[in-house]
């Protein structure tokens, strides 16, 4: 990486530290699915779940602590389970159509199309179209601002072979991962429009251990 680059570029404040999360974007969003009261299957998508621990697996998947609790929300604190999905650009569209309201009776995963992948380990099942899916039990729920936190042990984790290649590390030819910038609601269009990073490659850069040959 050529030093040229390189310059201080903090160059403005925010008066308010509530919108200080923003400067932390692009994020990586997922499909969260979880089963109703009622045995059927939801799912929604969500931009905060990232991993916390390697040995045990755990992730944490932060949602919404607003007075109208999301489903996935409901679903989650009942059962204690839930299942991570991790999709490719090809399911950007159905991402985005699954964070809005189904009409009265109906079903978010119906509305998709996309398919259900009987779980091993958990009741909700996984979304077949997903690169990977992460099946998780509750294990420590949290709730420190305006987002609850549920802490989740991967108890059985699969995925694509041709997308995750030796050291589990993502072959971009097969695979574009989504990464979400922003959005905004175009009220002319009657749609939300989203936008995304659009991978066109990898960058390498190679960093030399220190003289002492330490870490």
């Amino acid at each position: 990486m050529a030093n040229g680059n390189r310059r201080n570029r903090i160059d403005a404040k925010l008066e308010m530290s509530a919108g200080a999360c923003s400067l932390l974007q692009p994020s990586r969003p997922i499909f969260c699915t979880s089963k109703n009261e009622d045995g059927t299957d939801h799912m929604a998508p969500f931009g905060w779940c990232t991993p916390v621990s390697g040995n045990p697996p755990l992730v944490v998947l932060a949602l919404q602590n607003a007075a109208y609790q999301s489903q996935t929300m409901v679903n989650v604190k009942r059962t204690g389970e839930f299942v991570i999905n991790l999709p490719g650009m090809e399911l950007a569209y159905e991402l985005v159509q699954s964070s809005y309201d189904t009409r009265q009776g109906g079903n978010k995963f119906d509305r998709s199309g996309l398919t259900r992948l009987p779980s091993e380990q958990v009741a909700p099942p996984g979304i077949a179209e997903c690169a990977a899916v992460l099946e998780c039990r509750v294990v420590e729920s949290l709730q420190p601002g305006d987002h609850a936190l549920f802490i989740g042990r991967v108890v059985c984790a699969r995925y694509d072979s041709s997308v995750f290649g030796e050291n589990l590390n993502i072959n971009m030819a097969n695979f574009l991962p989504v990464v979400h910038m922003n959005q905004y609601i175009c009220r002319e269009l009657g749609a939300q429009v989203h936008t995304f990073v659009n991978p066109v490659g990898v960058a390498s850069v190679e960093v030399p251990y220190a003289d002492n040959g330490g870490e």
